[in-house]
């Protein structure tokens, strides 16, 4: 029974992880790059681990990073055959170098591994998006590049959704890290660039306003007017030489007739999306609506 309940156990938390997870990858967002890394090896601090006698200024180390390449040299002077060595590495990246990603983009990364001296020792280089290292030789290429010699690398990795922690909070950062490594672990070179999950905002949408809000009563250009309506079609009054209007209603736009004693004619009124306002026009008879007619709906 024991052995049936830490089942049981095991596979609820299971099932909460992966309500969690799907609850946090559902959420819309994209990758926004936040902020860049650069590190570079301590070489007089590693040689020093290995050798009794460490002369510090026998060796000297350097770098430079950029986001579409890395490079670095290492000298030291060797008491066993009073010479001095010169090691250097070189690698260029060709990317899109994007400032933000959605999850399921496709990035591709192509580079160019250069070993630029005749010192013993291999040149290598890759790079990883989150714990994805997805570069590989390209055919009939080496994985590293030989002394005096190059190769060249390349590798496709899709951008992924932001992954849940253990305490089932979204985790917000993606890294993309590119490597230059000497071979022997002492000499290398590393930049990271880092970006934050930036969620989609939810936009609200405001309640749908129906016909029938147009009933009211609104000031006009010509005195007060009471609409009302029936289905699409409106019918109203207005304070000026005993005015009323017939129209019709499609959307927020209201077209139709004006009666008044002294005459008739066409108007179109078109309201905002709350029907709290409108500007309109008016024309004597068949001719065109021109003139202003505007409203405001009354409190």
């Amino acid at each position: 029974m024991k052995n049936c309940h830490r089942q049981f156990s095991l596979l609820g938390l299971f099932i909460l992880f992966c309500f969690c997870s799907t609850k946090a990858w559902t959420q819309d967002g994209y990758w926004q790059r936040y902020s860049v890394k650069d590190t570079m090896t301590d070489i007089q601090k590693l040689i020093k681990n290995f050798y009794k006698n460490f002369n510090p200024a026998h060796h000297k180390f350097s770098a430079k990073t950029g986001d579409m390449g890395l490079s670095y040299e290492y000298s030291y002077y060797s008491t066993v055959d009073k010479k001095n060595h010169i090691h250097r590495g070189h690698v260029a990246w060709e990317w899109t170098n994007p400032s933000s990603m959605k999850p399921g983009d496709k990035l591709t990364v192509k580079g160019i591994i250069s070993n630029l001296t005749g010192e013993p020792g291999n040149i290598s280089a890759y790079a990883m998006l989150g714990s994805y290292a997805f570069m590989k030789p390209v055919p009939g290429k080496l994985s590293y590049a030989t002394p005096n010699g190059s190769t060249k690398i390349a590798g496709t990795a899709e951008v992924p959704k932001p992954g849940i922690g253990r305490d089932g909070k979204l985790i917000p950062y993606l890294y993309m890290k590119f490597v230059l490594s000497g071979g022997n672990e002492f000499n290398w070179v590393e930049r990271t660039i880092t970006y934050k999950w930036i969620p989609k905002a939810k936009v609200t949408q405001p309640p749908a306003t129906t016909n029938a809000a147009i009933a009211g009563t609104y000031k006009t250009d010509f005195d007060e007017m009471t609409l009302s309506i029936s289905g699409n079609k409106v019918t109203g009054t207005y304070k000026w030489k005993d005015g009323r209007i017939e129209g019709t209603l499609n959307g927020t736009t209201l077209t139709g007739w004006w009666y008044q004693s002294n005459g008739k004619g066409r108007f179109i009124f078109n309201f905002n999306s709350t029907f709290t306002a409108f500007t309109g026009k008016w024309g004597y008879n068949n001719s065109e609506p021109s003139s202003a007619w505007n409203g405001t709906k009354s409190p």
